[in-house]
């Protein structure tokens, strides 16, 4: 074959490589996001029936019905959404028969326990025997939605990773087909030197062939880059005259260890092809990443002259892989709230519900309504805090007043022991904030407790305020050891915690709560200080 018939058909099957992927990767991120509401939806199953587990013994109470009622049908219109789902088998992993089976099951049982319920509403109340039987029959279906939530995670992690290896294959292919297409190039300019214009415009439209689908640089044997390509200036940021003479280690974004170069360099240097992915720093500070493959080019007898690098942008890759993990751990929390609203509402109501009863028949004196204050406090406490937790999940609505930072001070203050030898400096001034006063009473609730562990309960916490223009700016610092500099960029991710009791969702909670306000929080350290900036006047 003529070698401009092999460029043309490599040009060809590359196209064709192209289209056909990028019509076949729509249909697998159709897939995958379908995959990810169907988890939703069946996570949701958990939270409605710990709510009707609730709701029926609010109904018990009061004798209203309306949120019952209610909770039932938001139940059955997420069944509803799931079902459509589940029974589309146009996709190219359709889901289980096995997983469609459980959904039946909880479909059928959520039909059964509703009917039943809507019966005894209709005859007037639920007595206590059927309201146990509801509650078994909810708790039933409670650990079958666990179980195809379970299942379903594992049907869309392995549909992603099938998604990765597929999109990893054609990376690998698409670089295969450049060097090939590339080394074809370089033997039409060296053996069709007679036909040198028609050459150079060949060139000239293979070039704009691979401007298109891939990121191309040359260097020379010290690694100054020669040339480079449309696609390298666009997504490194810098221009071909900022770039050309420029050694690569002006892309380096420090994420790779000296021994990754290395191996690098040691491998091209034998005159082996490197394979790898790599993370680099565009020049407005932004990363991207990169399937890059370094062929060494050689000269008639076979001694390297210089360098070409064929990358594949990942960027978009990778960034799906960190948000999946995301939602697996942004899924824990569900799990945990659920289980949280179910095991600590219904004694808390209890609770909450005999010491009024108490109170009525004790007739308390001065000194008594002091200890029934305190306690009704930390029954609204670790009610609040229940609702933080859930709120990190259903992202509850604001109620913002104008508040003095003194009170949320004062009750945040009220609210934890402080041990004798942590010592608290507040400020000399004041400010108004237009917040929820609850929910920065749990900010400040959350950050003193880390600051009294991390001091070992002993030391100095200094809490300071400013105010810049629109502004209030919070400052809290202990005297603690301070943050190790590996953990800080974790310090706000979801399950992450540097202690052994800690659940790893206290400053997650935190930074929720302060973004809700239109704020920010950051942590530095040595030594370690939170600062915290708010909008004095409120968004919502």
């Amino acid at each position: 074959m003529k070698p401009k018939s092999k460029i043309f058909s490599l040009i060809l099957l590359q196209v064709t490589i192209i289209i056909a992927s990028f019509f076949v990767l729509i249909l697998l991120e159709q897939e995958r996001s379908t995959s990810g509401e169907s988890i939703n939806l069946a996570g949701k199953n958990r939270y409605f029936s710990a709510t009707l587990m609730h709701e029926l013994m609010e109904y018990h109470l009061t004798s209203d019905p309306s949120m019952l009622i209610f909770n039932l049908n938001e139940f059955t219109n997420n069944l509803e959404e799931l079902e459509l789902i589940l029974q589309n088998d146009s996709f190219l992993f359709p889901i289980s028969n096995e997983i469609k089976t459980e959904f039946s099951k909880i479909l059928n049982d959520h039909h059964k326990i509703k009917s039943e319920i809507l019966l005894e509403i209709e005859s007037g109340s639920i007595s206590e025997s059927q309201e146990k039987s509801f509650d078994v029959q909810l708790t039933n279906l409670i650990s079958n939605s666990d179980e195809l939530t379970f299942h379903l995670s594992d049907h869309a992690e392995d549909l992603s990773f099938k998604i990765i290896i597929f999109e990893l294959f054609l990376a690998i292919l698409n670089i295969f087909a450049h060097i090939v297409l590339i080394v074809v190039i370089i033997r039409v300019q060296k053996t069709e030197s007679k036909k040198t214009a028609i050459a150079n415009k060949q060139l000239d439209n293979y070039k704009t062939a691979l401007d298109k689908s891939a990121i191309v640089a040359i260097t020379n044997l010290q690694g100054d880059i020669t040339y480079v390509n449309d696609k390298f200036c666009e997504i490194s940021k810098y221009s071909e005259k900022e770039l050309l003479g420029k050694n690569h280690r002006i892309l380096k974004s420090g994420y790779h260890s000296p021994e990754f170069y290395l191996d690098l360099w040691s491998t091209i240097s034998k005159g082996n092809v490197w394979y790898g992915l790599v993370k680099n720093k565009a020049k407005d500070g932004t990363f991207y990443w990169v399937a890059t493959s370094i062929v060494p080019l050689t000269d008639e007898t076979g001694k390297t002259t210089q360098y070409i690098s064929i990358r594949q942008d990942m960027t978009k890759q990778k960034e799906f892989e960190e948000k999946f993990a995301e939602k697996e751990k942004l899924s824990v929390i569900g799990q945990l709230t659920a289980r949280l609203t179910h095991d600590l509402r219904n004694p808390l109501s209890i609770i909450q519900l005999s010491l009024e009863n108490l109170k009525m028949l004790s007739k308390p004196n001065e000194s008594q309504q002091k200890i029934y204050e305190k306690i009704e406090r930390s029954i609204d406490r670790i009610t609040h805090q229940v609702d933080d937790v859930l709120g990190y999940v259903r992202k509850n609505p604001l109620n913002t007043n104008k508040t003095k930072f003194s009170e949320i001070l004062a009750e945040s203050v009220d609210a934890i022991k402080i041990p004798n030898d942590v010592r608290l400096v507040f400020p000399k001034n004041d400010g108004e904030i237009d917040c929820d006063k609850r929910q920065l009473v749990t900010v400040m609730n959350n950050l003193f407790l880390n600051a009294i562990q991390a001091m070992n309960e002993k030391g100095l916490i200094a809490i300071s305020l400013d105010e810049k223009d629109d502004e209030i700016i919070i400052q809290i610092e202990d005297s603690g050891k301070g943050i190790p500099k590996n953990d800080i960029p974790k310090l706000f991710e979801p399950m992450y915690t540097t202690k052994q009791s800690g659940t790893g969702l206290g400053l997650i909670s935190v930074k929720s709560i302060i973004e809700a306000h239109g704020g920010i929080i950051s942590v530095a350290s040595p030594p370690t200080i939170f600062t915290i900036t708010l909008p004095k006047e409120s968004e919502t």
